[in-house]
């Protein structure tokens, strides 16, 4: 009769958020974590290119460097809440293996942000979108790769996560 009661109850965790169990809690930091990191990766490979290219596009090394210390720190942030949302709403957690469509969405993001930093620090409006053009384009084909290698190294871990736990010896 016990057991009855206790099954008709149907709790619903999402209503209690101040409970969670330290497994939960764990795994929440975990993402976290892996999120932060994929996060820091992607910002150093995107600050040599917006350095790159805006030293090219303005042939002045301090212009250059303001540029590629700002929008990248831009992007970054930026970076982090699209890599946020994709890992927390259903429908684009869903589709989070669709690396062509992650990168349009954030290839997105990228141009709007190139442009406009460029534009507020230059005043020049043909380099804001010569900017916002070649940059997040190459940026794109990067973070494109980028994803593909984190994806790669997250299955490859998880398979030797999945292993630690056998207790058969192996061959």
């Amino acid at each position: 009769m016990a057991i009855k009661i206790i099954n008709s109850i149907d709790f619903n965790f999402r209503n209690f958020p101040m409970i969670l169990s330290p497994v939960a809690k764990r795994a929440k930091r975990i993402m976290r974590d892996k999120i932060m990191k994929k996060t820091i990766t992607f910002a150093a490979l995107h600050f040599t290119v917006a350095f790159t290219v805006a030293y090219i596009l303005t042939g002045d090394i301090l212009i250059g460097s303001l540029i590629a210390m700002i929008e990248p720190a831009v992007n970054t942030i930026a970076f982090y809440f699209h890599e946020k949302a994709w890992s927390t709403v259903p429908a684009l957690k869903a589709r989070q293996w669709m690396t062509k469509i992650k990168t349009a969405s954030f290839a997105t993001v990228h141009f709007s942000v190139a442009f406009s930093v460029v534009y507020l620090l230059t005043g020049d409006a043909f380099v804001g979108g010569v900017m916002a053009l070649l940059e997040p384009s190459i940026n794109t084909v990067v973070y494109y790769f980028h994803e593909k290698v984190w994806l790669r190294h997250s299955a490859a871990k998880q398979t030797l996560d999945s292993h630690s736990f056998c207790l058969h010896p192996t061959v």
